[in-house]
C-alpha cells in the first residue's frame, strides 16, 4: 500500500497523523510512503524469498492524489494484473497504479541480492519516503553475470572509488552495507554527490566541522534548507532515516569518516542513542 502524507498542520484523519489541508488540497505531500510509515519495507522489515520463488506483490495505492509508478529495481514483472483484474499483461518494467486503485504483479527473481522497491517518480522514492527492499537469498548466480568488481559511477569530477578496507571490522562492514543500501543513491557510491544536487561527502569540509551530534541529528531527523560543502550551496531535502538502528547509523557514519579521503573518529552507538533520546525528551 502507498499513500501521502500531509505535517504539520490543522486537521486529523484516523489512521494518519496531523495533516495541512493547504498542502493537500495542492498536492504537495510531505511524505509518499509504503505502508503509512518511512523505512517500513527496509532492514529487518524488508520483504524476504528465495532465488527462483514466484512473489507476487498486492499493491494498492491509497492515495489521495498521487498516481504510483510501481518498480522494483533490478528486475521486471512477469505479469502484471492492472486494477486487480484478471487479464494480465506480460514482461512489465514499471506499472502505473492510480490513486484508489490497485494492481498485482508476479516476478521471478534469479539471482541473491537486495533489490529496491520504489515510486519510479525517483524524488518521492529517496526524498520524501516511497522506498522499500525485497531480500532475496540463494545461491550465486555468476553464469548470468560476474560479480561486481567496483562502485565508480561517474559523478561530474574525478572518478575516486572507497580506498577504505573493511576487512575483519564488522562496524566498518556494517557502515560500508549500510551506506550501499540507503545512501549511495543520493551521495554516489564513491561519495562524490551530485553538484548542485548532492553535497559530497569526500574529504567533506561539512563533516570535519561539524559536532557529532549535529551529524548524528541529520541522519535522525533529515536535513532542509542551504548548507555549504567545499564552496558549493546545496538546498535539498534529506529524509529522515531514524528507522536506522543506533549501531546502522554509528556504523554508517564511522565508515563514511573514515572512507572517500575522510579521516575523522568513530561515532559509538552510546552516542547515536544519546541524540536520539534527547529528541524523545523534547515536548
Amino acid at each position: 500500500m502507498q499513500g501521502e502524507l500531509y505535517t504539520v498542520g490543522k486537521y486529523h484523519a484516523p489512521g494518519l497523523q496531523a495533516f495541512d489541508m493547504d498542502k493537500g488540497i495542492d498536492e504537495r505531500p510531505t511524505y509518499v510512503l509504503f505502508d503509512g510509515a518511512e523505512g517500513s519495507l527496509v532492514g529487518d522489515k524488508a520483504l524476504t524469498a528465495k532465488t527462483g520463488d514466484t512473489i507476487r506483490i498486492f499493491f494498492g495505492n491509497g492515495g489521495p492524489n498521487l498516481d504510483s509508478n510501481f518498480h522494483v529495481i533490478g528486475t521486471i514483472f512477469d505479469r502484471v494484473y492492472t486494477e486487480g483484474g484478471s487479464i494480465a499483461q506480460e514482461h512489465v518494467q514499471t506499472t502505473l497504479v492510480p490513486s484508489g486503485g490497485a494492481a498485482i504483479v508476479e516476478l521471478t527473481v534469479e539471482a541473491p541480492g537486495t533489490y529496491a522497491i520504489v515510486d519510479h517518480a525517483l524524488f518521492r522514492a529517496f526524498n520524501k519516503g516511497a522506498v522499500g527492499q525485497l531480500k532475496v537469498t540463494g545461491p550465486s548466480r555468476n553464469d548470468l553475470f560476474s560479480a561486481k568488481q567496483a562502485d565508480v559511477a561517474y559523478a561530474g569530477g574525478p572518478i575516486e572509488a572507497p580506498r577504505l578496507r573493511t576487512d575483519g571490522d564488522p562496524v566498518l562492514q556494517m557502515g560500508e552495507s549500510t551506506f550501499g543500501r540507503i545512501c549511495a543513491a543520493c551521495h554516489q557510491p564513491n561519495g562524490l554527490g551530485l553538484p548542485g544536487q548532492f553535497p559530497p561527502l569526500a574529504r567533506s569540509d561539512y563533516l570535519a566541522k561539524q559536532p557529532k551530534e549535529v551529524i548524528i541529528g541529520h541522519l535522525l531527523h533529515g536535513l532542509q534548507g542551504p548548507v555549504t560543502v567545499l564552496g558549493m550551496g546545496y538546498n535539498g531535502t534529506m529524509p529522515p532515516l531514524a528507522f536506522l538502528s543506533d549501531n546502522e547509523i554509528a556504523a554508517v557514519l564511522t565508515y563514511v569518516r573514515a572512507s572517500f579521503g575522510n579521516s575523522l573518529s568513530r561515532i559509538t552507538p552510546d552516542e547515536v542513542s544519546r541524540v536520539r533520546g534527547q529528541t524523545a525528551s523534547t515536548p
